[in-house]
């Protein structure tokens, strides 16, 4: 893993953590599930990051 990659994930993990939090601020969710919903959609986003970039590498 290069650290491109690497700090791709964590912007992705500070940024949909951040709106997720800001979202529990509202009541709707807590603050817990705010950062699951972040590393979890940070995980997809670089999931999606890889396969692009190994398809690039073929």
């Amino acid at each position: 893993m290069n650290r491109t990659f690497i700090k791709r994930g964590l912007l992705a993990f500070s940024i949909t953590s951040a709106i997720w939090i800001i979202v529990s601020l509202t009541g709707f969710v807590s603050v817990r599930m705010a950062l699951l919903l972040g590393l979890t959609s940070s995980v997809i986003v670089g999931i999606s990051e890889y396969r692009k970039n190994k398809k690039g590498d073929d």
